[in-house]
């Protein structure tokens, strides 16, 4: 009686969790109308507590604040477009084709502030947030970060000094995931998003150590993600450790492929989010991937990301899975989320969790 109250609670709160996701996703869908995610997120507060912190309510409250008139009384967006401000920059630049050169002289000076505590006592202290990181393996002393809405920058002194601004004349400067050539630190890739709603405008390359950028064929173009209502969004992309110009890409239109660097690529799996992928640190060919929809369960690919199956149950894990290997255990997969702590010594076909 007992396993099955047990396995009951766990079902429920499994299906509690995914309610959560559902509403949190559905805020950022243009294909979604408003009062259909207002009734999705009352739906998931009617037996909750809403005015703890971290409930998600006061975000809530916020968006829809922001949003709802915007689509009254219908609420429907499906012909909002999320590359507007794209579009119009494009105008803006053509019109004008000098104004780029004209704002961007040396004529303006920093003035602040260079201490966080100088900012504001709230909880949010505003002066940017570090989404993705790099560190050369070879030269602890180069690192690059790229942030929510400031773009990328990068120090080779160990961060004594830092230089950035180069993604500020693209079409978005949200950089929330980067990746690096590894035979060569000075060719980088960043996913070049909107930092609000996380509209991608496409994968970018700098062959100069982010000194200059130029939009890769993985774009919205190339993909078919323009159009009215979409959203399309990039979560990971990661350059194979050992296979030259392989690239995995994790998004919410699945995982890609791609063995040429990005000149072409193919989708193994389609219509799922992926925001992790890690690599065997000693067989080439056997790669991870975990997936924010998919609780239970990881995705492993022995053929060099060209198929994937998925691993079996990680029994009591019931929240989104963080991926981790180390060349100390070659087979060892080690997934962290809010459940705890799971260790695979089978290169991810099974796992035993070691602490909640």
């Amino acid at each position: 009686i007992m396993k099955k109250i047990l396995l009951f609670v766990s079902i429920l709160f499994s299906v509690q969790c995914v309610n959560a996701q559902a509403w949190k996703k559905m805020k950022h869908d243009p294909q979604k109308n408003v009062y259909d995610v207002v009734n999705e997120c009352e739906s998931y507060f009617k037996n909750r507590e809403k005015f703890v912190k971290g409930s998600g309510w006061k975000g809530f409250q916020r968006w829809l604040f922001e949003t709802e008139h915007k689509f009254y009384p219908s609420g429907d967006r499906s012909n909002s477009d999320p590359y507007f401000l794209e579009n119009a920059y494009k105008g803006f630049l053509k019109n004008n084709p000098t104004s780029q050169q004209k704002y961007s002289t040396s004529s303006w000076i920093d003035l602040g502030p260079y201490y966080i505590d100088q900012v504001t006592g709230h909880y949010s202290l505003g002066l940017g947030r570090v989404e993705s990181f790099y560190v050369d393996p070879n030269d602890s002393l180069r690192i690059y970060i790229g942030s929510r809405s400031g773009g990328f920058w990068k120090t080779t002194d160990g961060g004594i000094n830092w230089s950035g601004n180069t993604t500020d004349a693209l079409i978005a400067t949200g950089v929330n995931t980067m990746t690096v050539n590894p035979t060569n630190n000075d060719s980088v890739l960043i996913n070049v998003r909107n930092s609000r709603n996380g509209t991608t405008h496409g994968i970018y390359r700098s062959t100069d150590a982010g000194d200059t950028w130029a939009v890769t064929n993985f774009n919205p173009v190339n993909l078919g993600w323009g159009g009215l209502g979409t959203n399309r969004q990039i979560y990971v992309i990661a350059y194979h450790p050992t296979v030259p110009g392989l690239v995995l890409i994790g998004s919410n239109e699945g995982l890609y492929h791609s063995a040429d660097d990005l000149a072409t690529w193919a989708n193994p799996i389609q219509f799922t989010d992926f925001h992790q992928i890690a690599f065997h640190p000693t067989n080439a060919n056997i790669i991870y991937a975990s997936s924010n929809q998919v609780d239970s369960q990881i995705y492993i690919s022995t053929d060099g990301g060209l198929t994937f199956n998925t691993s079996n149950t990680i029994a009591g894990n019931s929240s989104n899975i963080k991926l981790s290997v180390s060349p100390a255990c070659p087979n060892c997969v080690y997934v962290g989320s809010s459940s705890g702590i799971f260790k695979s010594t089978d290169s991810g076909q099974n796992f035993t969790q070691l602490s909640t």
